[in-house]
């Protein structure tokens, strides 16, 4: 046994520590010969703090809802006894925690990891400055869309993804203990267990709010058609679905949370039944909006849409700086009889 675990070791060393210390040595002498040391030492350490203050947040998160879950579990050995008559030998608190809190400490590296490699995106919105240059559709500053809402998209999608592994380990550990199976009725949830995943389902809906509310700015960045930024329909159906799909992802919420401190699973059936609902509507009248409303008239419709698109961009190349100017004698030169003449023997050779 202990042979076998050197090899384990031995190999995970040789597949992942060897290469990564190689890599560090290379690029270190690298960055040292060309003069930005200081750079790559820059990057290590923001990589190291967001990697480390991920793996701690996200590891206490995970932990919270394991000790929780484990609970539920018997510390003495028991038996389940199916209709065979086989008696199956349950595994007890002790046994599972182990393994529990392994999991937890490996998805807490693989999100820490992932958080670390954008660390351009955090060190750019820690540095940001403000462009000056407000957005026609809603004021925000250009700098919001350059570096607040890729750092912020980030920070969602972190929060979602702690949120899902908590309620899967969660509901997991359940199983295990007993307290959640899948009958032919349907799912069994017992009070424990159901007021556990309950509150994890409240916190899901908070952060898919905060998603519905990144996705309004999100429009004005993406393409529409022949344009880059937002369109009419999108303008007018939908950042106001995204604006209510915010609100019905509060709603259901609360709903959960509601849910978590009574007895009954309706309001888990009715906080679905809400964020559904607004998500399919507010889609629809986003195509409706485009058909019936954008597509008789585009022209008119999608003008402002274009001239705020025309105007960014002269804007950012600096073409709105361009002073025009007129050559008397070129023009004059370009009208003259001579010209022409020498022009049309040009193209007929």
């Amino acid at each position: 046994m202990r042979l076998r675990l050197i090899v384990l070791l031995g190999l995970a060393a040789a597949l992942f520590f060897v290469p990564a210390v190689l890599e560090f040595l290379v690029d270190w002498l690298w960055f040292g010969e060309v003069g930005y040391r200081d750079v790559y030492s820059t990057s290590l350490t923001v990589r190291a703090v967001v990697g480390g203050v991920t793996f701690v947040a996200a590891f206490a998160w995970f932990s919270l809802h394991a000790r929780f879950a484990l609970e539920a579990m018997s510390p003495a050995p028991m038996t389940f006894t199916t209709r065979e008559g086989f008696s199956v030998a349950m595994p007890t608190r002790g046994q599972v925690r182990p393994m529990v809190m392994l999991l937890a400490a490996v998805a807490s590296f693989l999100m820490a990891s992932i958080t670390s490699s954008q660390w351009m995106t955090l060190l750019t919105w820690f540095n940001q400055v403000p462009f000056g240059k407000p957005d026609p559709v809603l004021g925000y500053d250009a700098s919001m869309y350059v570096f607040t809402l890729p750092a912020l998209q980030l920070v969602h999608g972190l929060l979602l993804g702690m949120v899902l592994v908590a309620a899967a380990g969660a509901a997991g550990v359940y199983v295990v203990a007993g307290q959640a199976a899948l009958t032919p009725f349907g799912v069994r949830l017992d009070d424990r267990a159901r007021r556990h995943l309950a509150w994890l389902a409240a916190a899901g809906f908070i952060v898919l709010a905060l998603g519905a509310w990144l996705g309004r700015l999100q429009e004005l960045i993406e393409s529409s058609g022949i344009i880059h930024g937002a369109s009419y329909a999108d303008v007018h159906g939908r950042m106001p679905a995204a604006l209510a799909l915010m609100l019905a992802s509060l709603v259901a919420s609360g709903l959960c949370a509601a849910s978590a401190m009574g007895s009954s699973n309706r309001q888990l059936i009715a906080a679905l039944a809400v964020y559904g609902l607004t998500l399919a509507g507010g889609e629809t009248y986003a195509n409706l909006l485009q058909r019936f409303a954008v597509t008789p008239n585009e022209q008119s419709r999608e003008t402002p849409f274009m001239e705020y698109n025309i105007a960014a961009t002269r804007e950012a190349f600096a073409l709105d700086t361009v002073e025009e100017r007129r050559s008397e004698e070129h023009t004059s030169e370009l009208q003259s009889l001579a010209y022409l003449v020498c022009r049309l023997l040009l193209e007929k050779k």
